[in-house]
């Protein structure tokens, strides 16, 4: 595992990195755009130059995905972050889920609701 310039290409939305630097703890961080590239921890955010995907967990310690239950989740759901959940889209029952899982469950949700829910559910957030 290599690390990569901010200005080389950034993560996946909502994915968990290695971030450098990060000095007050160990260097792990979470993917936003905010609507600018962020990364944070615990709620605060902060300027990064070099990020890197996780390394793989010791067997038997794999991430859970919160929606199918298989081992592997890749990314934290987007409602850990500041995304939303459609009405009717199901809570993941982690913070981690697959990424495909998680297209999947919302387009799901998203393909039940009418236009006019749709607008009422989006004005509601703003």
């Amino acid at each position: 595992m290599e690390w990569i310039r901010v200005e080389d290409g950034l993560p996946e939305e909502g994915a968990r990195v290695i971030v450098w630097p990060e000095p007050e703890r160990a260097p792990v961080a979470i993917f936003m755009h905010t609507p600018e590239p962020t990364f944070g921890i615990d709620g605060r955010t902060f300027h990064v130059t070099h990020w890197m995907g996780m390394p793989e967990p010791p067997d038997g310690e794999a991430d859970i995905c919160g929606l199918c239950g298989g081992p592997g989740a890749d990314k934290m759901a987007a409602h850990t972050g500041s995304g939303a959940l459609w009405p009717g889209e199901t809570r993941p029952d982690t913070d981690m889920v697959h990424s495909e899982c998680e297209q999947e469950e919302t387009r799901r949700a998203h393909s039940l609701l009418s236009d006019e829910q749709r607008r009422d559910f989006l004005e509601g957030i703003r």
